[in-house]
């Protein structure tokens, strides 16, 4: 396995995470919300709802609405930005060639949406066909540790 977290790296991850939570994670979560209350079982369905619901203010399904897809699809163009900065051929990792931690935080995102809307389903389709394709090349390369 990589070192996820490289010597003098420690900033740079944190900093990518303090990115990744509000442009990425929370806007994925709202969009997820009711999906993932509908895999549940009844009891745990009931409880998932009930609190998320206080959280929100608001029904799960009217959280993750078009607001919400604009939301991602900006928070991985940023994230894209920095991808191609490293150059062509070096814009699938932050790091370039190194995997580290920040990519293993985004790609877990990105395969936690896989596994609640389905592989085969038009969200995931979605998500992996934002900026010409580069989500289901950014996924693709950590498929070896699934």
């Amino acid at each position: 396995l990589p070192r996820l977290f490289p010597e003098g790296t420690e900033a740079f991850q944190s900093l990518f995470s303090s990115l990744l939570v509000p442009s990425v994670m929370v806007p994925l979560l709202c969009i997820l919300l009711s999906r993932i209350s509908a895999l549940l079982n009844p009891r745990s369905q009931e409880y998932f709802r009930s609190t998320r619901e206080a959280l929100f203010g608001k029904k799960l399904e009217e959280v993750g609405d078009e607001n919400d897809w604009q939301s991602l699809e900006n928070g991985l163009a940023k994230i894209k930005a920095s991808l191609d900065a490293n150059g062509a051929g070096k814009n699938l990792l932050l790091m370039g060639s190194k995997i580290t931690y920040s990519d293993v935080f985004l790609a877990s995102l990105l395969l936690w949406a896989r596994v609640v809307v389905g592989e085969g389903s038009g969200d995931w389709k979605r998500i992996t066909t934002m900026h010409d394709g580069t989500w289901a090349k950014y996924v693709a390369q950590f498929s070896k540790y699934e």
